[in-house]
């Protein structure tokens, strides 16, 4: 009944048509709304579970925030045999 009323009343005004498209769509806009927000809480645990992980081989001093390869892109004494660069503290 709410849908036939809503699709009647279209033709009568422009504020009508307005409302009508709104009912039309708010429900899609829920649907993306919820999916962007699943997209970003799942970015931030796949971010933050490697991040965490990383954390055993050390912290990058000049950011924290850095895993190992990013915070030894810049040095010049690390090599992929060697695995390890100064610019990262170890635990202990």
């Amino acid at each position: 009944m709410r849908h036939r009323y809503i699709v009647k009343k279209r033709q009568d005004s422009i504020w009508d048509l307005i409302k009508g498209a709104h009912d039309a769509w708010s429900g899609w806009v829920c649907v993306l709304l919820v999916g962007v927000c699943t997209g970003v809480v799942a970015g931030v645990i796949d971010i933050g579970a490697s991040w965490m992980t990383d954390l055993k081989f050390g912290i990058c001093p000049q950011a924290f925030w850095f895993n190992r390869e990013q915070c030894c892109w810049s040095s010049d004494e690390m090599t992929f045999d060697q695995g390890n660069c100064s610019q990262v503290s170890r635990f202990g």
